[in-house]
């Protein structure tokens, strides 16, 4: 996943699940602790997506 992200002071990200992609994936909104988004375009990922870059920084990631 190629990320331009606003990384500094995030300590757990949030998947709003907003329904499928047309492939049938999960496809939601990220954001981190104060619901501000991660991207500074606002982009849209997909649950896996949202679970590798969790991993990736280390954070916990909670859906809703």
């Amino acid at each position: 996943m190629n990320i331009a992200l606003r990384a500094e002071n995030i300590t757990r990200l949030e998947f709003k699940n907003e329904g499928e992609n047309d492939e049938g994936l999960p496809i939601g909104k990220l954001t981190d602790q104060n619901a501000d988004p991660v991207f500074a375009d606002g982009r849209w990922v997909t649950k896996k997506e949202a679970l590798q870059l969790a991993k990736k920084l280390g954070l916990e990631l909670d859906e809703y």
